[in-house]
């Protein structure tokens, strides 16, 4: 299940990304390029074409300015349920003492009156809580959308440091190439643009599973409201 959500995710993404032009990632040889040439006239850029570039640096800064706000107003929320919460709290056991005092001196009206009290206020709590757990699953996407921005921005620093080594060659000298082969550094960088590829993945599939939690607690406290019937249920 999770090679499935995950294998969806970046299939969602690369859409957005490809459809939005931030990556510039040639699937095809554009017009114009050769790809019919000798051995010796290819490069390493010609395997391993230009991926990224400013517009998704800018993506991946505008992604952790948008988690910064979120962030934000999750510290508000959660410090305003830290007081709701236990308010609520108090003033359900305030009740309760009520009502045993009531049904001790057999004012039944009171007593009445109490119990619908101590039902609504009971009901508000428990949508509190939900909300506090809603709060903690938005601010782990938060978290999640600014390391995926921070991925991004770094992914761009590395296929930028590959940008050296993509006129190197990649004929063996004995087929008559000239110039240097790639050296060990530059198979290093390429190796680690690699890898941060891979990196961004991961924070991309983060993203994905706090979002899938995300939505699965909204859809609770919308179902619990329903249940309560305080919104109506198609």
């Amino acid at each position: 299940m999770r090679v499935l959500a995950r294998v969806s995710l970046c299939a969602v993404l690369a859409f957005v990304l490809f459809s939005a032009g931030l990556f510039t990632v040639q699937a095809q040889a554009p017009a114009g390029e050769n790809l019919t040439k000798p051995l010796n006239q290819f490069t390493i850029g010609d395997i391993f074409p230009k991926v990224a570039g400013d517009p998704f640096r800018q993506t991946g800064k505008n992604w952790q300015t948008t988690a910064d706000e979120f962030l934000k107003r999750s510290a508000e929320r959660k410090a305003a349920l830290g007081q709701a919460i236990p308010a609520k709290e108090a003033e359900i056991k305030r009740l309760k003492e009520e009502l045993k005092a009531a049904n001790k001196n057999k004012d039944f009206t009171k007593a009445g009156t109490l119990e619908g009290q101590i039902k609504t206020e009971s009901i508000v709590t428990a949508v509190l809580q939900q909300l506090n757990k809603l709060n903690e699953s938005q601010a782990e996407t938060a978290t999640a959308w600014s390391q995926a921005g921070a991925a991004m921005q770094r992914f761009v620093d590395a296929d930028e440091k590959f940008d050296q080594y993509r006129a190197v060659g990649i004929a063996r000298p004995e087929d008559g190439a000239t110039g240097k082969k790639l050296s060990t550094d530059g198979y290093t960088t390429i190796l680690q643009q690699a890898e941060s590829m891979d990196d961004l993945g991961d924070a991309f599939a983060k993203v994905g599973a706090t979002l899938n939690t995300l939505a699965g607690r909204r859809k609770s406290l919308l179902d619990s409201l329903a249940k309560g019937g305080h919104v109506d249920k198609p």
